[in-house]
């Protein structure tokens, strides 16, 4: 399979819209709709651990694409010429005020929606410690910080998702790859 044809027909400050020809290996050619980022910008985001409370912490905003609310890591794009890490410590303390003790890059390069955009991410590992203080938030944002004990956080997921609220799979991978690190199912 392989793009032969691609124009782009939209472009904003972060993101872009191409309109593409895709010839198949049966030799058909199909359209084919592209999103990028602009200059390819990666996103970041986190899992953060509290470690004085033994919780976990994770937000939730509404997202326009879905309308609706999802609960997410912390998360943002990668818009200004500093190291990503620094990007994700900022985030963290603007989002919930937590301040960043210890964070740990876990998946790098990672593809959010690679059927439909080009967008990577990183995903990092966050230990924060003590208690938050108040956020600051962009006008833009509307952030609802989620606090769980740690064995109770599957429970909580499982339970919004009989309510219809969005979960990122983010979370899982995130997760996932923590556990295995932990117990050491992938060496």
């Amino acid at each position: 399979m392989e793009i032969i044809w691609r124009k782009n027909v939209y472009k904003w400050k972060f993101t872009k819209v191409d309109i593409a020809d895709m010839k198949l290996n049966n030799w058909n050619i199909i359209p084919y709709e592209i999103v990028s980022r602009t200059n390819d910008i990666p996103a970041v985001s986190a899992l953060i651990e509290n470690i004085t409370n033994n919780t976990f912490v994770l937000v939730e905003q509404y997202r326009a694409p879905v309308d609706k609310k999802v609960i997410e890591l912390v998360a943002w794009i990668c818009d200004k010429p500093i190291p990503y890490i620094d990007i994700i410590r900022e985030e963290i303390q603007e989002e919930t005020w937590y301040i960043a003790k210890n964070i740990e890059l876990i998946m790098a390069n990672n593809p959010n929606s690679p059927w439909i955009i080009s967008e990577l991410s990183n995903k990092y590992y966050a230990q924060v410690e003590w208690e938050r203080w108040k956020q600051r938030l962009e006008d833009s944002e509307e952030i609802k910080v989620l606090e769980f004990e740690k064995m109770d956080l599957f429970k909580y997921l499982q339970s919004k998702e009989k309510e219809w609220i969005l979960i990122s799979s983010g979370i899982y991978s995130v997760i996932w790859n923590m556990l295995s690190r932990w117990i050491n199912i992938l060496d």
